[in-house]
């Protein structure tokens, strides 16, 4: 007796057409319930009188389809996710087979034979998702700014941060740096990069580091940081946000970038800031290619930069009073004017001093720009120590020959001890 293998629909319409053949159904209420035209019941009603049950199996059951990959590929496939791509998900994956291998696969066919070999797991759906804002209907309408600490270069290097700058409306990224960590420079860097390249947005939205507003409880309206004073004089507002949701823009880019561009460091073998740096804006060209998407109106909504002295409003300020020798300090080094009829300063006034990225001092006086001089390093004054403590504070420093320690074991007072430890055990 033949055993004949049908899946549920299949079996589905042999009994119907069973029925039709044994006069229990009509043809009409058969193509009802089967979902097929009257005409298509009566050709399954007449493969069943002329070839039985067997007629309703697919005959291409147990055979391997045509358009299946064979299994050479599909071994050499696997062989290079454990090697060369190790831990690359499905969609990058198919990506970097056809650019580098010339391989063409399909994310959702790599999907399943990833999770078919362990090597991939299905990320689960948040059960609650936040509802996402609007975009911004212009480009530079909003730009939002982060920093995402990570080891980029794996084991090959230390961990640094990406300083990325990432606009609302299309989600192109409109620049971003290598440094070793979020710092008030990094930023001034980042932003002259790309003030100068797209001009000025009309809002920055950031986080609450630091870096950009002053967290101590004391602090007040008037007090700002570098950042905020540098953007208050360019016209640029500076938003921060309560959470890293609502920055959402710059946060999936960081997740993205900590996936893919990881990879791509690897695979190309960078592995210090500086080569990362001179690869970022190529790899930045190809991200906007696939992830940006188009701003519901076409007016670019930047401001042009040009004119503007970005090195000069993009640096850090101090406010210093002048000594009587026309010197003044900063980070324990100190600086000397020299005296010129082009300008007028004297001992008492107060000053504005710009500090540029490579940690060189500048004056703006009546808008002519004054370099002063390095004069030497300000030395420490002594830590005051009061009388009484000031044996204690010298210990602390120098080892004190006078301290306990333990005796040399044939010394007379451990032998001495010996011999009363021996009488009082009955030994002696």
């Amino acid at each position: 007796m033949e055993l004949i293998t049908l899946n549920q629909r299949e079996l589905l319409r042999l009994q119907t057409t069973q029925q039709v053949v044994a006069g229990g159904r009509t043809v009409a209420e058969a193509a009802a319930i089967l979902g097929l035209s009257t005409r298509q019941v009566k050709r399954l009603s007449r493969r069943l009188r002329l070839h039985g049950a067997a007629a309703f199996a697919s005959p291409q059951r147990g055979k391997t389809p045509n358009n299946a990959f064979d299994a050479a590929l599909h071994e050499r496939v696997l062989a290079l996710a454990r090697s060369d791509y190790e831990g690359f998900g499905p969609t990058f994956l198919a990506e970097k087979l056809a650019e580098r291998e010339e391989v063409t696969i399909s994310r959702e066919t790599l999907r399943r034979w990833l999770i078919e070999a362990k090597m991939h797991r299905p990320r689960r759906r948040r059960e609650h998702p936040r509802p996402m804002r609007e975009r911004r209907a212009r480009l530079g309408e909003l730009v939002q700014a982060d920093g995402s600490p990570h080891r980029w270069f794996e084991d090959r290097g230390d961990p640094c941060s990406l300083l990325l700058y990432i606009d609302d409306a299309t989600s192109s990224a409109l620049g971003g740096l290598f440094v070793e960590h979020e710092s008030t420079d990094g930023y001034f860097e980042l932003f002259e990069r790309a003030f100068t390249q797209h001009g000025l947005p009309m809002a920055l939205y950031v986080d609450k580091h630091g870096v950009f507003r002053i967290n101590h409880p004391g602090a007040t309206v008037d007090h700002e940081t570098h950042v905020q004073r540098a953007l208050r004089e360019l016209g640029v507002e500076l938003i921060c946000a309560n959470s890293p949701q609502a920055k959402g823009r710059v946060e999936r880019a960081n997740r993205t970038l900590q996936d893919r561009l990881v990879k791509e460091f690897r695979l190309v073998g960078i592995s210090s800031i500086a080569e990362a740096n001179r690869a970022l804006p190529a790899y930045l060209k190809d991200f906007n290619r696939r992830f940006a998407i188009q701003p519901r109106q076409c007016e670019d909504a930047h401001r042009s930069s040009e004119g503007l002295p970005l090195t000069s409003i993009l640096a850090k300020r101090y406010e210093r009073v002048l000594t009587s020798n026309l010197t003044f300090q900063i980070h324990d080094r100190i600086f000397a004017i020299d005296p010129s009829p082009l300008h007028r300063l004297r001992k008492g006034m107060r000053i504005t001093v710009g500090m540029t990225r490579t940690g060189e001092p500048f004056i703006i006086h009546k808008h002519s720009r004054i370099e002063p001089r390095f004069v030497g390093l300000r030395q420490r004054t002594a830590r005051i120590v009061e009388t009484k403590r000031l044996n204690e504070h010298i210990d602390r420093r120098v080892p004190n020959p006078k301290k306990a320690h333990p005796p040399a074991k044939n010394h007379p007072w451990q032998t001495s001890m010996q011999l009363a430890a021996a009488k009082a055990r009955g030994h002696l």
